[in-house]
């Protein structure tokens, strides 16, 4: 079962403010792990316009977002908290205790309640700072808590009704009954958007298979052993990284659409019990209340995931996982806004792009304030412009290197280290996108790639 703290349920006393926001219903649902090109494989724009319609809500499926960083701490840390993208805070892998996220600054001018729950530890209490009773870093701020400190390789064996989101839409579904108050709502789901490890709940697909024989070919395990015990074990998934992204990079061709499909296999194993259904309960619950006008839903991936990809200049491993340099894969994630008026208004306020004018999720946070009258922080800075984005990673497995990416346009700069490669900057259709180099950068490229590269600075390292 799940370590999960249980919920602390605060009613806070309601406090008058901006009209917008006096019985908003604000939903952030991140679907770790899924990029845009396997939602848009998987057909999530139908699913969500299908599941919203339902209710009778529409949905607006966008295009051109990018993540701020391909590791989800980082990524959490700066589009939930803006101030983490601005000075020394760049290089922050959690946020500050004392910073207010954009959900909680939402709820201290609303007086409403906030609700946390997120299956991955990596957003929970474990290795991180005490900021208040019961609250680290990331769910500081939060009125209702729900979270677990166990490993991606332990929630296989917790239940649905014991996972964390799960409960927190227990607590969600109770408070937008109990009155017309604000309400805060943030959940993280795990397994939907593909996230390692994969292969346990779907072993005999045909992909699974062919991995299975690889990994017993190498000796990495026995013919007949435990398929599930396997590959939820974390000593022999890293080994199989190894063995392809390392000992066999050279192979690249044939792993990227075996890596590719094991990804979309788990995301459909997933994707009806761990969002699906998740959605509809959240929905269910502010229909049954007669609440449907006061939600603002906001659904988006936190980073994508590779198909084993070449990486930045001399390094000859692949880059089989979503760490490291951010690449078109990890870094353009789906966003889809309810109600799509929202989305309509953004775009015209400059807050969010299309396919050709990429732009950054952090903008999210700053459109939610404006929509509900909320005064943004002055620790925010400024926004970064439609058109832009900028998508980097401190926490580095690649000899303590930082490595980022920041695209204008069509044209993109990915660095890892001092390395830097200048090419186009395409959504992928499938598992087969390589960046074409550009021969001529653009002017703006020596900004980001002098010595030390923006991205060095950025993260702090001398």
């Amino acid at each position: 079962m799940a370590r999960v703290w249980p919920a602390l349920l605060v009613l806070s006393a309601c406090t008058p403010g901006d009209p917008r926001n006096e019985h908003a219903i604000v939903v952030v649902f991140v679907v770790d792990t899924l990029g845009k090109a396997m939602a848009d494989t998987t057909d999530w724009c139908g699913r969500m316009t299908s599941i919203t319609g339902d209710f009778g809500l529409d949905v607006s499926c966008l295009e051109g977002a990018v993540a701020p960083s391909s590791w989800t701490g980082e990524s959490h840390s700066r589009f939930l908290w803006p101030q983490n993208t601005v000075g020394t805070k760049r290089a922050n892998q959690q946020p500050d205790c004392g910073d207010p996220s954009v959900l909680q600054s939402i709820r201290d001018a609303s007086g409403g309640t906030y609700i946390w729950g997120a299956d991955n530890g990596m957003l929970s209490r474990s290795g991180k700072e005490v900021c208040s009773l019961f609250r680290t870093q990331f769910p500081q701020g939060s009125d209702v808590l729900w979270e677990t400190t166990l490993h991606d390789y332990e929630l296989p064996d917790v239940s649905e009704a014991e996972r964390p989101v799960h409960h927190a839409i227990d607590d969600f579904s109770f408070e937008v009954g109990f009155s017309d108050r604000p309400v805060e709502l943030f959940l993280n789901a795990l397994e939907p958007g593909g996230h390692e490890p994969r292969c346990w709940a779907t072993p005999t697909s045909e992909a699974c298979e062919a991995l299975w024989q690889v990994a017993v070919s190498a000796k990495l395990v026995e013919a007949d052993a435990d398929r599930r015990a396997a590959w939820t074990d974390s000593a022999f998934y890293l080994s199989f990284l190894q063995l392809t992204s390392v000992r066999h990079a050279d192979e690249e061709a044939r792993w990227r659409p075996l890596w590719w499909q094991v990804t979309q296999d788990k995301v459909e194993a997933f994707r009806e019990e761990m969002f699906d259904e998740r959605l509809r309960r959240v929905l269910d619950a502010v229909k049954s209340a007669d609440r449907l006008d006061d939600l603002r839903l906001v659904v988006l991936g936190d980073h994508g995931e590779n198909p084993c990809v070449k990486r930045v200049g001399e390094d000859t491993a692949l880059n089989c996982g979503h760490n490291g340099v951010p690449t078109e894969y990890t870094a353009y994630v789906p966003v889809y806004i309810s109600p799509p008026a929202l989305a309509d208004d953004w775009r015209e306020q400059g807050f969010v792009g299309d396919a050709a004018t990429p732009w950054s999720t952090v903008n999210l946070a700053h459109g939610l304030l404006e929509h509900l009258g909320v005064a943004k922080p002055t620790t925010w800075g400024e926004m970064e412009p439609v058109g832009t984005a900028t998508s980097w990673t401190c926490l580095t497995p690649e000899e303590g290197r930082v490595s980022g990416l920041h695209v204008e346009g069509e044209v993109s700069v990915r660095c890892v280290g001092d390395d830097c490669e200048v090419s186009d900057f395409r959504l992928p259709t499938d598992e087969t996108l390589v960046p074409t180099p550009v021969a001529d950068p653009p002017e703006w490229v020596a900004e980001w790639t002098g010595s030390p590269t923006w991205f060095t600075e950025a993260c702090g390292v001398e």
